[in-house]
């Protein structure tokens, strides 16, 4: 179970979750092609391990290997859920950052997203609630889509409180 489904109130149901765009991976994606240009043009005929290119290169290598398993970890342990009570999300597995605010406490969400992240739909939220909680969540896959639902839950949820 996630973290979020272990954490549901009395009566409360969730509505959608957010998932985290694959784009988190395009820095060791691109550090690996990087090494990979610079290890094909370093190869000589008589490489060794005992050469400082070759040395280099492998060094290099440990690059993309020491990348891609943080944004993997940051893929899976990310959570942002709306229910029909509240926004609930955790981030991190080694050290764990939760935000669990209610829906009439939420002041605005905030969309932000660059050329690239238009492009290939993602983005990072920020929800902001009373008190001066201000939470930003990065690489955020259909931020404008997320934004949109959960202002139709909260306003779902303001019509039911006041009938």
């Amino acid at each position: 179970m996630t973290y979020v489904e272990n954490n549901l109130i009395k009566d409360e149901e969730v509505k959608f979750f957010a998932h985290i765009h694959y784009a988190i991976f395009s820095s060791s994606i691109i550090s690996f092609i990087i090494v990979l240009i610079i290890a094909i043009s370093n190869l000589s005929s008589r490489s060794s391990l005992s050469n400082p290119t070759t040395i280099f290169n492998l060094i290099l290598f440990l690059i993309p290997i020491f990348i891609f398993p943080n944004a993997l970890i940051i893929k899976l342990t990310t959570e942002f859920a709306v229910t029909n009570k509240r926004i609930i999300a955790k981030v991190g597995f080694f050290q764990r950052h939760t935000l669990e605010i209610l829906l009439q406490k939420v002041e605005s969400i905030q969309v932000n997203q660059s050329i690239i992240g238009r492009i290939f739909n993602y983005g990072s939220i920020t929800v902001i609630g009373s008190g001066g909680t201000k939470q930003k969540f990065v690489g955020i896959t259909n931020p404008i889509e997320i934004r949109n639902k959960t202002n139709q839950v909260i306003e779902d949820s303001v019509s039911v409180s006041q009938a």
